[in-house]
């Protein structure tokens, strides 16, 4: 694997959708407040870098306050990472696997000595690099184990444990522990990714019984799903000057085809279209 094409199937499939989302939250954004707003040129070249995030050590907010944006950052750090993992051990596939946790060991490490973006994008590398080895006890046996798959379960159950150690300290010197902010929220994170992947591979084991009567439905939003996600939030900020009332309807009206409409049109109208950009992401947010 040669990282030109790689990087360039990577590019066109996040850049171009993740481009044209920026330009509607600036848009919308403008809308909200009545003018055309001048943005932050700082915030704005972070999220171009791709190094935003909503967390207490992050150097760059996502644009706008478009929340959703933080994931992607994550998602292009793990693409590199993969690269990386992959040259720098492809004599040892079977070891990347510890590699991978070994890194992140390192991340959690050096963001309690001093929190900062990078630390967080290798601490959290197991949480996407579970997906990889899902696909690849699949491409090499025709089928996904929970044997096969407990290195990876094992991984993210340790970094559960390690967090509690942070959150403990937390509540001994009296902080407000609060779900969605450090040190709770990456508990969270790993102990929620370690419920998924073994529940998922358990439902697995019953040939998923009931799967497609409860989640069916989004099979047919699922490849404009990336779109979904990245432009939601301007459009619901929008809607809420319209109250309608205090009826919930009139906006829910006005977000539900607005949100489709324009991630069909990020989707199949930008050059990272999935039919020119390759097969589509595995992600470590919900697209």
């Amino acid at each position: 694997m040669r990282f030109g094409p790689y990087f360039n199937r990577r590019f066109r499939r996040i850049y171009p959708p993740f481009l044209l989302a920026l330009f509607i939250t600036w848009a919308a954004e403008s809308f909200f407040r009545g003018r055309l707003i001048q943005p932050n040129w700082v915030e704005l070249t972070g999220n171009l870098l791709m190094l935003q995030d909503g967390n207490v050590a992050s150097w760059f907010e996502p644009f706008l306050g478009n929340a959703a944006l933080w994931s992607l950052s994550y998602e292009w750090a793990f693409y590199m990472l993969f690269f990386l993992t992959h040259r720098a051990f492809r004599s040892h596939v079977h070891a990347q696997r510890w590699v991978v946790f070994a890194v992140s060991l390192v991340g959690f490490v050096t963001y309690q000595i001093k929190g900062n973006q990078l630390s967080l994008f290798v601490m959290y590398y197991p949480v996407w690099w579970a997906g990889v080895e899902i696909c690849r006890e699949l491409t090499s046996t025709g089928r996904v184990t929970l044997r096969g798959q407990f290195p990876s379960i094992a991984n993210l159950a340790a970094l559960s444990f390690l967090w509690l150690v942070p959150v403990r300290a937390a509540a001994a010197a009296g902080h407000e522990l609060i779900s969605w902010k450090h040190p709770v929220i990456e508990l969270r994170h790993f102990a929620t990714a370690t419920m998924i992947l073994a529940f998922g591979l358990l439902w697995h084991q019953a040939k998923w019984q009931g799967f497609y009567r409860i989640f069916g439905f989004f099979e047919r939003v699922a490849p404009i799903s990336y779109g979904i996600y990245i432009v939601h939030y301007p459009v619901v900020r929008v809607a809420s000057l319209y109250t309608g009332g205090g009826s919930p309807w009139l906006q829910f009206v006005l977000v539900l085809p607005t949100v489709l409409g324009l991630a069909w049109i990020v989707e199949n109208l930008t050059i990272g279209r999935r039919s020119k950009a390759g097969t589509a992401m595995p992600s470590a947010h919900p697209v």
